[in-house]
């Protein structure tokens, strides 16, 4: 999977906008508190039942061996209809908040930004 930065369009990628983290310590603590709920995390772009969205990786159902199981590179909230009325501070602290609640996960704002691009199956 090629992940680009920028936004370009065709019908096989699919381009994002999240605020979230790229922490890979942080992102398998997300996943590991997500199989207990949701055995479906194996597309390039992914949205859980809670709202977090993996971008990246290789998961289960797409590997053919366990070593080619890989992290997501990215875990985060969509960031478009936020940024309606907060500004990139202020979505930290919402995001830092949201995983705290949701899944009991002290992050440190530092580790999280937005993060644009486009996933493709390239």
């Amino acid at each position: 999977m090629k992940i680009r930065i920028g936004f370009v369009s065709n019908s096989s990628s699919s381009s994002f906008l999240i605020i979230g983290t790229e922490k890979s310590h942080i992102i398998e603590t997300l996943l590991k508190k997500e199989k207990a709920t949701d055995d479906s995390l194996h597309y390039n772009i992914k949205e859980s039942d809670s709202g977090i969205i993996y971008i990246g990786g290789c998961f289960e159902e797409d590997a053919e061996e366990e070593s080619d199981i890989e992290l997501p590179d990215y875990a985060g909230l969509e960031a478009k209809d936020l940024l309606e009325n907060k500004n990139v501070s202020e979505l930290r602290d919402y995001f830092v908040e949201f995983v705290k609640k949701n899944y009991g996960i002290e992050i440190r704002e530092e580790d999280v930004d937005l993060f644009y691009g486009e996933s493709s199956n390239d």
